[in-house]
């Protein structure tokens, strides 16, 4: 799986992609909440430490794509909002947990979108 060059592109440009999309939102909300730059840097982290393990190893639990994909995403979610807690604490479990689901709900919406529209 790991040897496929194009699996490796792909997924090297959905993670840009992601980060192109999750960033801004993690500053924007975390600037209105007073932990723009920790935001900026907790998203980050999160986003590393999720996206390899949705595309990689996620498969290799789940089989069927939908139950995959709706778990994946929760989980990844949930982790994401968990270490932008840990690395902004101020922003409170409540609001990391919105703004780690906001900013995975705009990235995951948005591949949907470029794939449906045959641009991934």
């Amino acid at each position: 799986m790991l040897s496929d060059p194009s699996l490796l592109l792909r997924w090297g440009a959905a993670f840009l992609l992601t980060l192109l999309i999750e960033l801004p939102i993690y500053g924007w909300l975390g600037h209105r909440c007073g932990t723009g730059p920790r935001a900026v840097a907790g998203g980050g982290l999160g986003t590393l430490i999720t996206h390899p393990l949705l595309w990689f190893a996620w498969p290799l639990v789940i089989g069927d794509y939908l139950l995959r994909t709706i778990s994946g995403e929760f989980l990844v979610c949930l982790v994401e909002g968990v270490v932008l807690r840990a690395v902004a604490p101020a922003m409170g479990w409540r609001r990391a947990m919105g703004v780690s689901f906001l900013a995975n709900a705009a990235s995951y919406g948005t591949g949907v979108a470029l794939h449906v529209f045959h641009v991934l």
